[in-house]
């Protein structure tokens, strides 16, 4: 998992050199975790391959967001590059469905349509972290900070041992760091099916 923020800039940010780096350095991954949770996304690029079901012969809705389409194959052989895609929401990245613009291209498949088609590229957000992410970051890591026992995180650091965030998985950020957030969670969609 990568951090959103250095325990240098949480200094700089919170104007004091005598924070702990030990105790920095858990809160800032904790609290990394806990901004993709709460925004239901994550915010640092990762390049590599997702498949999909060929459901649609023309379009693939993503599992992921997508930063940056590099090709696309399929279990039949087919390669399509970039130029022969079209990502939607044409106002991303990220992108969340793509669309052959070819008149009659479409994913084909051999034997199965079951992890037929590879998408290659990079998922996350957009290809660099947002500075409001990082400043939300920083901004969290020094509430919790504040609040900690600075001094028991050294005794159980210095003992060898990994120390978590103890937070439900749904803890709710300080509300400063929500009002930053909140242009970033992703809303949760839920239908209800026959009625229920």
């Amino acid at each position: 998992m990568a951090a959103y923020c250095t325990a240098a800039e949480v200094k700089a940010f919170g104007r004091d050199s005598t924070l702990d780096d030990a105790v920095l350095l858990l809160l800032i991954e904790s609290v990394s975790d806990l901004v993709d949770r709460w925004c239901r996304r994550t915010f640092v690029p990762a390049s590599g391959t997702r498949t999909y079901d060929r459901i649609d012969g023309k379009t693939i809705r993503l599992d992921r967001e997508l930063v940056a389409l590099t090709r696309i194959t399929t279990n039949a052989g087919q390669t399509f590059l970039p130029a022969s895609v079209r990502l939607e929401p044409r106002s991303g990245p990220p992108y969340l469905w793509l669309t052959l613009t070819g008149y009659s291209d479409q994913f084909l498949y051999s034997g199965t349509e079951v992890d037929a088609v590879s998408v290659e590229g990079t998922w996350g957000y957009k290809a660099t972290v947002p500075n409001p992410i990082r400043l939300a970051t920083m901004k969290w890591v020094l509430t919790e900070y504040n609040k900690a026992d600075v001094q028991g995180f050294n005794s159980i650091g210095a003992a060898g041992m990994s120390v978590g965030m103890a937070w439900a998985s749904e803890a709710a950020p300080p509300m400063e760091v929500q009002e930053i957030l909140a242009l970033y969670r992703r809303r949760r969609i839920e239908a209800a099916v026959n009625g229920q």
